[in-house]
């Protein structure tokens, strides 16, 4: 199993946050066939959200928090081989959203 980590930290609100992620999690659901299920809870004393997701070759979740995205993928041995591409999309899509990666 591959397993891909991706965190962003971000300068948005957490309400603008935690509608991107809903966001998210809807367009995971239409256009990836994805299982979502939302856990609210605590993460450092901080608020945080996280969403779970799954379907068959993948399972991950994705935390919002006032400071930052934190995504984890764990890919099934056919994804696993398209791991860089997979990456390379989702940083992308982040790029549009919060602009480029700093460091």
């Amino acid at each position: 199993m591959t397993t891909l980590h991706i965190t962003r930290p971000h300068n948005l609100s957490l309400d603008k946050a935690r509608a991107f992620a809903q966001q998210w999690a809807l367009e995971a659901e239409r256009d990836f066939g994805m299982e979502t299920s939302l856990v609210m809870g605590t993460d450092n004393h901080q608020t945080a959200e996280r969403w779970n997701f799954k379907r068959t070759g993948v399972t991950g979740s994705l935390v919002t928090s006032a400071q930052s995205f934190e995504l984890e993928l764990h890919l099934g041995f056919l994804l696993g081989a398209f791991q860089n591409k997979i990456k390379q999309q989702i940083e992308q899509n982040l790029d549009q959203l919060l602009g480029p990666a700093k460091g």
